[in-house]
């Protein structure tokens, strides 16, 4: 959780309360760290000490019981050597004291640590232990790349009662779902759509409108692959090079999301015009141009979008059709992805020709690279690669599969792709898409305006 100086400080209390301890901390959405700004910690931190203290934990089933135990005992042991350790490497800024009635029992005392950074974790406290961080406004581009250097993205949550702020955080992280204003737990189905991204989820969503595709073989196109996938999979290890191709892709793709989808379906129009063939440029346009809203309570605003998954990994061999390719390389451009392309010989001037046009009409650079295929098995081991595409489908692809199945990051889509036809399945750009929900109190920022449209 970001917290700036304009939050009101009681609300974020009572968030902070909620979304860390209730559940005795052990909800997957649960608050782990949050950020205050320099300017209000000292005022928050001491509310929340003192809101700790009216808490009671002891039997659930007691109405009188804000908080329970912690699953069992092994978890409990686990949370009190982290504990153990903050007292060392940490400050303590409050904790509950538990009664004689909790000595039996894998209870565990909430407790409110300061660090100094969030690398002195080193992995997920899965219990009522909140660690709190000060910053500066001039330093929170720092406290987003903190966040998202963690590699986790399942929620967020944004106090602050300037717009502007709660769009610079939203943007610029990946969490599945982020909440504004508000706490971070309690998703409901179709209403608040619940996933994470990069090492929390690999999406879609549960409760969410695109949740069942998942389920479905009705949307596949075309016939199966009559050859099998051969794949080298003797990894090398990472180079520099390599490294930095996938730094400039993730440039790259930071600025082409500031275009707009009809820019974006423009340009790629003048490099092929064949998609106009397909459903595919009506599918972008209705799909990815606004934020799907979401029905939710009154002073709520709940909406789905969808953004480009990252740098994929697009692997092209010898016998791979051309309208594929071409196609391959559309859906991810429209989508948001930069591209880093494993081509052999056969096909490499297409691609080069390909490449050159869209440079020429102001494609950034960095959004599709080539590299030699013998390199695909490397990279598909680079943390930051999102996804693997393929003309696979039907085919033994099993040695592509057990190579990603060595990353040790987080689980990545394969996208095989058929013969092509003139149904282009929104099933398939899926595959290019992650998503993420956005769930926001307009009353904490000074009303809700959408009142003001209703009619009896």
């Amino acid at each position: 959780m970001v917290v700036d100086s304009t939050a009101l400080p009681e609300q974020v209390v009572d968030d902070i309360i909620t979304s860390a301890f209730l559940s005795a901390g052990q909800r997957c959405s649960a608050l782990r760290v949050v950020y205050i700004q320099d300017n209000i910690a000292d005022k928050v931190l001491t509310m929340l000490k003192g809101a700790m203290e009216s808490m009671h934990a002891g039997d659930p089933r007691l109405l009188s019981t804000d908080m329970g135990p912690v699953i069992d005992c092994g978890a409990a042991s686990e949370l009190h050597d982290h504990i153990e350790r903050m007292i060392e490497e940490a400050t303590l800024i409050a904790k509950i004291e538990l009664g004689p009635h909790c000595k039996n029992g894998s209870f565990v005392a909430p407790h409110v640590f300061e660090l100094q950074s969030i690398n002195q974790l080193h992995d997920e406290v899965f219990g009522p232990v909140l660690h709190v961080i000060r910053y500066s406004a001039k330093n929170l581009s720092e406290v987003i790349n903190q966040i998202n250097e963690t590699g986790y993205g399942l929620t967020l949550g944004i106090h602050s009662r300037i717009e502007a702020f709660a769009e610079t955080v939203f943007r610029n992280t990946i969490a599945g779902n982020t909440y504004i204003n508000r706490n971070t737990v309690g998703a409901v189905v179709g209403v608040n759509p619940f996933g994470g991204r990069g090492l929390s989820g690999t999406g879609p969503k549960a409760g969410g409108p695109n949740y069942l595709y998942q389920f479905s073989n009705a949307s596949m196109m075309g016939g199966h692959s009559s050859k099998n996938f051969d794949f080298n999979h003797n990894s090398k290890p990472l180079c520099s090079q390599l490294s930095e191709s996938v730094e400039r892709a993730k440039a790259a793709m930071v600025k082409w999301a500031s275009t707009s989808i009809q820019e974006r379906v423009d340009i790629v129009l003048k490099v092929d015009e064949a998609i106009t063939e397909t459903s595919l440029e009506t599918l972008v346009k209705d799909k990815l141009s606004h934020p799907l809203d979401l029905p939710g309570p009154t002073g709520e605003s709940n909406q789905l979008s969808l953004h480009g998954r990252g740098v994929m990994l697009l692997i092209i061999r010898d016998e791979d059709p051309r309208v594929a390719i071409t196609l391959q390389i559309t859906s991810a451009l429209l989508c948001g992805c930069s591209l880093l392309i494993c081509l052999d010989k056969n096909h490499e001037g297409m691609i080069i020709d390909t490449l050159k046009r869209y440079e020429a009409l102001g494609l950034p650079s960095g959004m599709l690279q080539t590299v030699a295929l013998d390199l695909g098995a490397s990279l598909i081991q680079h943390p930051d690669i999102a996804g693997v595409i393929a003309n696979s489908f039907g085919a033994n692809s099993s040695a592509l599969r057990q190579e990603m199945a060595k990353r040790s990051g987080c689980i990545i889509p394969l996208i095989e792709w058929p013969k092509i036809n003139a149904d282009y399945n929104y099933r398939w750009l899926l595959g290019f898409l992650s998503e993420r929900t956005r769930t926001e109190n307009l009353v904490a920022r000074g009303g809700n305006t959408q009142l003001f449209n209703l009619a009896e």
